[in-house]
């Protein structure tokens, strides 16, 4: 995890399974991840808003995932 600022924030996750069902060429599966998010709500822009919305935080994400029970 990494957070620049107290605004932007990035985290990275990198995970490496293995399963004795599939045979010893095929049987670890690598799954990375890696997560943006901004906080807004932080910016000067964001003051006049301040009233209506304490705090705005936008996130994006994308992964992969596996599962030994299928073919």
């Amino acid at each position: 995890n990494y957070s620049y600022a107290d605004k932007y924030i990035a985290a990275v996750t990198f995970r490496a399974d293995a399963t004795s069902q599939y045979n010893i060429f095929h049987r670890w599966g690598y799954f990375p991840s890696v997560g943006l998010a901004w906080i807004a709500s932080e910016e000067k822009f964001f003051e006049p808003l301040k009233s209506k919305v304490d705090f705005l935080k936008l996130k994006t994400s994308w992964g992969k995932f596996g599962n030994d029970k299928i073919n």
